[in-house]
């Protein structure tokens, strides 16, 4: 799902746009750390048109651990 809206940014953009480490979304696209409450907010807030996706894929990825 991040990959997805992350598109064509660079991690450095999309880490500057949702304020989170460049690094931290570099871990988080390659499967190495879960994204938390912080990551979920700042991209519902960045990402408010897709909300019902953003919360599925958070939802669905609790519902596996």
């Amino acid at each position: 799902m991040l990959a997805g809206l992350k598109g064509d940014m660079l991690q450095r953009e999309l880490g500057a746009l949702l304020g989170l480490n460049h690094s931290f979304i570099s871990l988080l696209l390659r499967g190495l750390r879960n994204p938390g409450f912080k990551t979920l907010d700042a991209l519902l807030r960045v990402y408010p048109d897709r909300t019902s996706e953003i919360v599925e894929a958070f939802v669905h990825r609790e519902e596996e651990a």
